[in-house]
């Protein structure tokens, strides 16, 4: 029941939720610290890898932190996006069927037109993502651009730093 009403909030709640949790995680920490200073003896419990958000979560906190949407990798994903908001009333099956052949049907130069627009929305999205990046602290940079792949660990190929 608790879960049915959670799934039926709306995501600017949720993302108070979130905030509160992240604010009661840093209490913890710092309530943690104090402790710990206090009692030297006292081992604290090994920190677990397991993030405090879900993905889903995280995704909706960075939505709403201003991180950009990524646009479609090439002209026919764009075309495919258009085109699938038009056949709403066709089934599932037969949507990319269609697409394809709508695709196939188009002149070179109608393609190319997607494609340039394609493009241009990933060059936007690129310095937008690039402007958000850079607003985040350090830990969490590191660990979205590694979730996006856009970051390798220095003992693989492509290593990126992240300042």
């Amino acid at each position: 029941r608790i879960r049915e009403q959670w799934n039926n909030i709306s995501d600017k709640k949720h993302y108070k939720f979130i905030r509160k949790s992240l604010k009661d995680q840093e209490r913890y920490n710092e309530e943690l610290k104090e402790f710990m200073a206090a009692n030297p003896t006292y081992s604290a419990p090994t920190k677990t890898s397991k993030s405090l958000l879900t993905k889903s979560e995280q995704e909706l906190r960075r939505r709403f932190q201003g991180m950009p949407a990524r646009p479609p990798n090439s002209g026919y994903m764009l075309f495919s996006q258009i085109m699938l908001k038009e056949f709403k009333d066709v089934p599932s099956k037969e949507k990319m069927v269609l697409v394809a052949k709508r695709w196939k049907e188009m002149t070179q130069e109608e393609r190319s037109k997607y494609n340039e627009d394609a493009q241009n929305q990933m060059s936007e999205y690129i310095r937008k993502f690039d402007e958000y990046v850079h607003t985040l602290p350090d830990d969490e940079k590191k660990q979205l651009l590694i979730e996006q792949g856009h970051f390798k660990l220095p003992n693989e190929k492509n290593y990126y730093s992240t300042t």
